[in-house]
């Protein structure tokens, strides 16, 4: 590159050519490039400076140096460290200027190789890369970053083996360390030598000897220049050769660094795999698992994290555990000491050892166990072997060798332990200082530690020595002095031997308490308490304080002492107690005062269950106990109670019974039945028992039996759900288990009320009650609506019984009527219900105007029984059938209301009537008043359905739905028939007609049916609506507007409008539409109901057999037209005609204003309407209109269509009306 410069001297020194970084050399251009330079001999430096101190020394011999950074490759390294160095003979190295950041990498190729040289720690260290922020204190051992594995080694300066001194000798048959110690000796013992005349001595061609020149280089034995092929020696070169043949000492101590993805937890990044403190040059190792110090004293370091600090010549802090042979020891503030080599331990938390099994395992090898207890808090240091004896080839037996300085502890709180029972704070074996060498081959009885056992106040702190266990924890097996040891301050006495182990602490002899006296093969103590198995339990019997004789074999011992408790259960066989052999199972309370007992005693004929007894000489007392007799000719208990207070009297022959209360009973075992009773008395010798007062009385008219109280009977049979009753007092056989029951005032059972007769109720074996006879029963206790009385019952649990009886129904005239029920019982919701049968022979009447015969119901919950069957009324009508009604409801006798459904029958199931009919066969209109309908053909024109009654103040039989029949004004159909004069009266809405296709006919209103003379009379509100032009319909409204001041008005408060306004409407809205008539004149809001082509107000038909048609008679009330509002009455005619067969009923209406203003409408039954009028406007206006505008357009049903008739057809209709209404005349005349 040009241009070039050289300077003509080769040395020069720039102070500060950087900040803090000198240069000594030659210097030149390179184009726009400053290059330093320098020799072989005498190669270009840069000083890098720390506190103006030199600290690295980087020579080669050429550096390229810009603004930017400073670059060598290959450049030598040398870090000051007081008097030591950091060297290595060649590698990378950049300085960037602005970042103050020096990078030295060192590389796979040739001498890059060799280790750094670190003569201050005495390592040599194999890492990637230095990074050096030269203003920060730290610097950094570690890889480049695509370095994922991140090995680092850190070998001692002294570090050898035989292998790795193997591998430089290779394949050759003499050694070439040996050689060229040879050389070096022959040659005067030159510092530098060249290949070439080394391997003149040995005889080698020099590009063969070349490979194993820098091997040796590599390995740190000689430093070799490649440049100028000289070789120099180090002192590691003689060191080898001398430890190949033991004649020098070494040493194997390697860490290993390994990092892979371990990050920093604060910052997040990569950790270096050390790094140096300027400040104390102590150098940080990370990522290390182990380090090996001796494998002949097989010690090892484990560092806590991974993390290891070098100090100078080898000293390393750490903290972790460190295993020497047999031992390990946990801990921190660990040093190892190179020159002594030995490990000062300031902190060991927990010194954990191993020991030979007792036992061979399958193999019939002896393993090792770990032993299972620590010693803890120890201070002191693990000499690992004579200080120069590190690689371990002299002899040294008693090495690797611990001596504690300080007093230790051993512990029992882990928690398989008796779950930490004993606490480290009081309970512990504190061993004097000790020393053990041979940490690698010792003999387990060879663990021996004296010490000062302190047992939480168990025992008095005593000496003795801790010995390996069969359990492999530390203990120990003693005796007590004679006499025995106090314990736990003097409570109590334990006498014979004390065991501790990982066990706990264990004894085997007699304890002594208040007046007991044990014998325990192994009783464990704790610091509260002591538990054991005692082979024999005696309490001797005393008198101040009291106490009586107790014994026990084989009996659980739970010592309390702070409480001054000794408990006592037996396990295989029951306590012995008093002279009467009492037997006792359960638990034992011994204090100083008294003897207390959890459990059973067992007398000849009963038994005594209590949570606390006491038991003094020849008595004992129970607050609350639980007490059984037992049975006389079988197994189990007659007899028992629960949470009874008594006294149980052995020089007396008896025990005193009192309740505690509502919560202490009486149990019946064999009768299944438990009593709340009062107190009682057992003479020990005894067959009946008698409980409460016999002679006292209950009130059994207590209305709801909650307010009751005394003694009551349960039922613990599981099949009757807790039967109960009240009753003062029982007596009890205990031989035949028979309870008789006296005064019992009533049971309850489901939701009845049975009244025993004389109050006595009798209970067997297995919870069977006796029938009560002559009872009566109430059902339910709630309502209290039917009583059943002279009634024999079975009662068999808290919901289920059987009963027959008598009950009385009483009409609204207070006549009584017998019913007799055969079967009373509940249903499955619990609710009393029974069923009785009236036959027709007995004449039954509800009341004087309905006979019944059929069933009978009762449901307790319902007022009122229920009759299922037949109902005939009363009347003397000839033309109107009686028959029975059938029905099935529930009959109030003050207000007899029979449900009538939509299609009535009778008994045999044949259709009877409740309203108007007309019978196309017969051309008839008739009426029926729960009478037979008829032909089948015959179809209702209106028909009631809902209830049956009778107004006695006006004779009539009803029929209606409740409300109608309560307020007529309601809407509703109605029927009514005369006792008076048999006229049936309807009302509601008609089917006058329903086969007149698409046309919509609605028909409100009256009717009236004499059955005397068979005449029938319809006062209608008709709402016609049809499918017409509207445009001349309207034409047809303004000519009757025309008229309205001439015709006369129709009226609004009439009966007939009125109900058919509420009928159309409904109650509320007809009712508002009523009132704006009679305000106003008129709809304030026209109904939607109304909107039609034409509805009547007021239309009066008659049926006309001879025209086979309904035909109205008289004027006719137009009400309104659409939403134009008539309200008129005109001329004219309404006719209905009924046909037969396939053919539609035909409609003709004629309207008249006057002689000159009519209107003609004609439905003829096959779905075509026609119409004419007297106006040629309306008549053209169905003419021109086109076809297709008179067709409805039908989604089901028959077609339609309407178009123009003519004014024949109108005078047509009009002499067929003129005709029969002159042979009506003629009728009348007649």
């Amino acid at each position: 590159t040009y241009p070039r410069f050289d300077s003509y001297s080769k040395r020069l020194v720039v102070k500060n050519i950087y900040p803090d970084v000198d240069y000594d050399g030659g210097f030149g251009m390179r184009g726009s490039k400053f290059v330093g330079s320098g020799s072989n001999a005498n190669p270009a430096r840069i000083i890098f400076k720390r506190n103006n101190v030199k600290f690295l020394e980087v020579s080669s011999r050429a550096f390229g140096m810009s603004k930017e950074k400073i670059v060598a490759n290959p450049g030598a390294i040398k870090f000051f460290l007081n008097k030591d160095t950091i060297y290595h003979q060649g590698l990378g190295f950049t300085y960037q200027v602005e970042k103050r950041l020096v990078t030295i990498l060192r590389g796979e190729d040739g001498l890059q190789k060799v280790p750094f040289s670190n003569s201050y720690h005495k390592y040599d260290m194999y890492f990637e890369q230095i990074v050096w922020q030269i203003d920060e204190p730290l610097m950094a051992f570690n890889f480049l970053p695509n370095n994922f594995q991140g090995e680092a080694f850190f070998e001692s300066a002294d570090f050898f083996t035989q292998e790795k001194a193997d591998v430089v000798k290779g394949t050759a048959n003499v050694s070439p360390l040996n050689k060229m110690i040879e050389y070096y000796n022959v040659s005067d013992k030159p510092q530098t030598f060249s290949v070439v005349d080394f391997a003149k001595h040995i005889k080698f061609l020099a590009t063969d000897l070349r490979p194993i020149i820098f091997k040796m280089a590599i390995y740190g034995l000689i430093y070799f220049d490649p440049e100028t092929d000289m070789i120099t020696v180090r002192q590691r070169l003689f060191d080898y050769a001398e430890n190949s043949r033991h004649k020098h000492d070494y040493d194997i101590i390697t860490l290993h660094s390994v990092i892979g993805n371990m990050t920093d937890t604060a910052t997040g990044k990569k950790l270096d795999n050390a790094t140096l403190n300027l400040l104390n040059y102590e150098l940080t190792v990370r990522g290390v698992k182990q380090v090996l110090l001796s494998d002949t004293q097989k010690v090892f370091i484990f560092p806590k994290r991974g993390t290891i600090k070098i100090k100078k010549n080898r000293e390393m802090e750490f903290n972790g555990t460190v295993a020497s042979g047999k031992f390990e020891f946990v801990g921190k503030d660990f040093i190892f000491d190179y020159d002594m080599f030995k490990i000062r331990m300031k902190t060991v938390d927990s010194v954990k050892i191993y020991v030979e099994a007792n036992e061979p395992d399958v193999n019939g090898n002896i393993p090792f166990k770990k032993v299972q207890t620590l010693i803890e808090n120890v201070n002191g240091e693990l000499r690992i072997d004579a200080p120069k004896n590190k690689s371990g080839w002299g002899n040294a037996p008693t090495f690797p060798s611990f001596q504690s300085f300080k007093e230790s502890y051993a512990f029992y709180d882990k928690r398989k332990i008796f779950k930490g029972a004993y606490g480290r704070d009081k309970f512990y074996f504190k061993l004097d200082p000790f020393s053990i060498d041979s940490l690698d081959n010792f003999r387990n009885e060879r663990l021996r530690f004296e010490g000062t056992f302190s047992s939480a106040g168990i025992f008095p702190d005593f000496r003795e020595r801790l010995t390996l266990q069969k359990d492999y924890s530390l203990g120990f097996i003693r005796q007590t002095p004679p006499g025995g040891f106090p314990i736990y301050g003097g409570k109590g006495n334990f006498n014979q031997e004390i065991r501790l182990s990982n066990k706990g602490l264990r004894g085997g002899g007699d304890l002594n308490f208040s007046s007991s006296h044990s014998v325990v093969p192994d009783l464990i103590f704790f610091p509260d308490s002591a538990n054991g198995i005692a082979s024999t339990f005696d309490v001797k019997e005393g008198d101040s304080p009291e106490f009586p004789m107790a014994h026990g074999d084989t009996v659980r011992l739970h010592y309390m002492p702070y409480k001054e408790v000794l408990q006592a259960h037996d396990l295989k066989t029951p306590f012995t107690s008093y002279k009467e052999k009492v037997v006792f199972r359960g638990r034992y309370d011994l204090t100083n005062k008294e003897l207390t007992g959890n459990g059973k005693v067992d007398f000849d004929k009963a038994d005594l269950i209590s949570g606390k007894i006491l038991f003094v000489k020849r008595r004992f007392f129970a607050d609350t106990c639980n007490f059984h007799l037992k049975a006389f000719d079988e197994e189990g208990f007659t007899f028992s109670t629960i949470k009874v207070n008594a006294k149980i009297d052995f020089d007396k022959r008896e025990g005193e019974f009192i309740t505690n209360g509502k919560a202490s009973y009486v149990k019946f075992d064999k009768n299944q039945y438990i009593a709340y009773m009062d107190r009682f008395k057992w003479f020990m010798d005894a067959e009946d028992i008698e409980l409460g007062d016999t002679q006292k009385k209950l009130d059994a008219e207590s209305d709801n039996g909650l307010d009751l109280e005394g003694p009551q009977f349960i039922s613990i049979h599981p099949k009757q759900d807790s039967l109960r009753f009240f009753a003062p007092g029982a007596k009890y056989n205990l031989r035949k288990y028979i309870i008789n029951c006296k005064n019992v005032p009533f049971i309850d059972v489901a939701d009845a009320r049975v009244f025993p007769q004389n109050g006595d109720v009798t209970l067997f074996k297995n919870a069977v009650m006796d029938t009560l006879r002559e009872s009566n029963i109430l059902a339910n206790t709630v309502t209290k609506y039917h009583n059943i009385r002279n009634a024999t019952t079975n009662i068999f649990g808290r919901r289920s019984y059987l009963a027959n009886g008598e009950y009385q129904y009483v009409d609204e005239n207070d006549r009584p009527h017998l019913i007799y029920f055969k079967t009373i019982k509940p249903d499955t919701s619990g609710q009393t219900i029974s069923e009785g049968e009236i036959p027709e022979k007995e004449n039954f009447k509800l009341n004087d105007y309905f006979s019944f015969a059929g069933k009978v119901y009762l449901q307790a919950t319902q007022q009122f029984l229920t009759f299922d069957g037949g109902t005939k009324i009363v009347h003397a009508c000839s033309r109107i059938g009686k028959s029975y009604l059938k029905f099935k409801g529930e009959i109030n006798p003050k207000e007899i209301l029979i449900p009538i459904p939509k299609k009535a029958v009778d008994m045999n199931n044949a259709a009877i009537g409740t309203g108007l009919f007309f019978n196309q066969d017969t051309n008839m209109v008739y009426s029926t008043f729960l009478s037979l309908q008829g032909a089948r053909s015959a179809k209702d024109v209106i028909e009631a359905d809902g209830l049956l009654t009778f107004d006695k103040e006006n004779g009539l039989y009803e029929i209606s739905n409740k409300e109608k029949l309560s307020e007529m004004s309601l809407p509703g159909n109605y029927l009514s028939l005369s006792t008076n004069n048999c006229i049936v009266n309807t009302e509601g809405n008609f089917n006058i007609s329903n086969d007149l296709g698409q046309i919509k006919l609605k028909c409100v209103g009256n009717a009236q049916h004499s059955s005397v003379n068979d005449s029938i009379n319809f006062n209608l509100m008709m709402v016609i609506d049809f499918f017409f032009e509207s445009s001349a319909i309207k034409k047809m409204a303004k000519d009757f507007e025309l008229y309205l001041g001439s015709l006369s008005p129709t009226p609004f408060e009439g009966d007939l409008f009125n109900h058919g306004i509420i009928e159309v409407l409904g109650k509320e809205r007809g009712d508002r539409a009523l009132s704006e008539l009679n305000l106003y004149g008129n709809y304030k809001k026209f109904p939607d109901e109304l909107e039609k082509n034409l509805v009547l107000n007021d239309v009066k038909l008659t049926y006309n057999k001879g025209l086979k048609a309904y035909l109205s008679e008289g004027m006719i009330g137009v009400g309104n037209i659409q939403k134009n509002e008539i309200f008129r009455y005109m001329k004219g005619h309404v006719m209905i005609s009924k046909k037969r067969g396939k053919d539609k009923d035909v409609l003709d209406i004629y309207l008249e204003a006057d002689g000159n203003t009519w209107y003609y409408f004609n439905y003829d039954g096959r779905g075509r309407m026609t119409a004419f009028s007297s106006n040629e406007a309306f008549n053209n206006e169905i003419k021109e209109l086109k076809g297709k505008k008179k067709k409805m357009e039908v989604d089901k049903g028959p077609s339609y269509s309407f178009d123009i008739s003519s004014k024949n057809k109108v005078d047509k209709f009009l002499n067929t009306i003129k005709r029969y209404s002159s042979f009506k005349e003629e009728d009348k005349e007649e």
